[in-house]
């Protein structure tokens, strides 16, 4: 329900961020859907660091024996 009222009345979302502040055109659920999208992404490519990180970790250590 408070969705489909900030979509009917809202044609510009301000977002602030940690790091920053994004303005976008658009309603409450376009805001949401690339927020999700955007949110998933960093977290597939936090996930694929975190593994060459420890892939790293390992390779250093079997060298240093």
């Amino acid at each position: 329900m408070k969705r489909n009222f900030l979509d009917k009345v809202v044609n510009h979302i301000i977002a602030i961020n940690n790091t920053n502040i994004e303005i976008m055109q658009g309603n409450f659920s376009t805001w949401k859907e690339n927020k999700d999208r955007q949110d998933n992404f960093e977290k597939v490519s936090n996930e694929k660091l975190q593994k060459d990180i420890n892939r790293l970790e390992i390779a250093s250590k079997n060298s240093a024996k």
